[in-house]
């Protein structure tokens, strides 16, 4: 099969995985900053029903928010190397800016409401530096602590470019030979970020990665049999078990290549999830993902545990207080993402696109 017709194949799966990513993500933290802050245990339920001595350790084990970060990060990197491996591609000053606005303008909006409620209601106020920092910098913990991966995100995409430029170019190297380079560069990079113990230089190369996946399935042309994909299950099943660390973090990312590689030579199965996420209210629901992702923090300041115990009051069941009150907490995300979704992607980035001709 040639590069071309290799080329063909549906993606919307890839944005039911990320939008699945980033729900375990926002459980992971409800569960990890505001369920655990008022149960009388003073555990979340990952620690009381998922991590050794409990019987629930040997099934999940491991399996935190930081793996669906992994996730994250692979698909990014495999759909940026999917987009600009064309003819077509946006110059490389286009592309950064285009990425960088598609980054941080929902993050600008939810920050620029959470400022004002700040204002409103007498909380403390940050420094004009402090504002601005949290407004147009990416990454920045100012107010919320959990865009630590969004540079990543961009610096990953944006090495990817490069390297997808540079594959094209070096026609004198055989593709086996590219794809060797490619995955000693990843391989390299993890090494030495775990040497050093560099978290962002980590997440970086789990964007890339995802080119990785992306290069081997459109250089190695190969079928996966039954038996494979069972073997593979249970690799993808045991790597992400153990105490958070670096090394868990590389083992999570392996995961997930492995993960998106399967599913690209599952052909049937990948299509009939394409399909299902080609319905008019699914594809709705999945266009907030990243919105999702941005706003699940600023509810968190909104959602205070003394809601949480008015509800605990009336059901004197924990957890049916866990079930109702995340179901509260996601109803209250879906409003916000859908806020910043229709005034700072759908109206604002796409004016700054068109006057910036983009």
């Amino acid at each position: 099969m040639d590069k071309q017709n290799r080329r063909e194949f549906p993606t919307e799966w890839l944005n039911l995985m990320r939008f699945l990513a980033i729900f375990f993500i926002m459980w992971s933290h409800f569960d990890n900053r505001i369920f655990a802050a008022v149960n009388p245990t003073g555990m979340n339920v990952q620690k009381l029903c998922f991590f050794p001595p409990t019987p629930g350790s040997v099934l999940f084990y491991g399996y935190t928010g930081k793996y669906a970060v992994t996730m994250l990060c692979v698909i990014s990197g495999f759909i940026t190397a999917w987009s600009c491996d064309r003819r077509s591609r946006r110059p490389f000053v286009k592309f950064v800016i285009r990425r960088y606005l598609r980054l941080i303008l929902p993050v600008t909006g939810i920050s620029l409401i959470y400022l004002a409620v700040c204002a409103l209601s007498g909380r403390r106020l940050y420094s004009a530096a402090s504002v601005l920092h949290a407004l147009f910098c990416l990454g920045s913990e100012v107010i919320v602590s959990y865009y630590w991966c969004l540079p990543a995100f961009l610096l990953g995409n944006c090495l990817i470019y490069l390297l997808v430029v540079l594959d094209q170019k070096a026609k004198k190297i055989s593709p086996p030979g590219k794809l060797a380079l490619l995955g000693f560069l990843v391989v390299g990079s993890f090494l030495v970020s775990y040497k050093i113990y560099n978290s962002r230089l980590f997440w970086t190369t789990a964007v890339l990665a995802g080119y990785l996946v992306y290069q081997c399935y459109m250089t190695v042309d190969i079928k996966l049999p039954g038996y494979v994909i069972v073997l593979l299950a249970a690799v993808v099943y045991w790597l992400p078990r153990g105490e958070e660390s670096l090394k868990i973090y590389m083992r999570c990312t392996l995961a997930s290549c492995i993960v998106v590689y399967a599913l690209l030579h599952m052909k049937k199965t990948s299509e009939k999830i394409s399909g299902f996420c080609r319905r008019k209210k699914v594809k709705e629901l999945l266009k907030y993902s990243y919105p999702l992702f941005i706003v699940h923090g600023f509810t968190e300041f909104l959602f205070s545990s003394s809601v949480i115990w008015q509800i605990q009051a009336r059901t004197q069941s924990w957890w049916l207080t866990y079930l109702i009150s995340f179901a509260l907490k996601t109803l209250c995300d879906f409003a916000a993402a859908f806020l910043i979704h229709y005034i700072f992607e759908e109206k604002i980035q796409r004016r700054i696109l068109s006057l910036l001709r983009l």
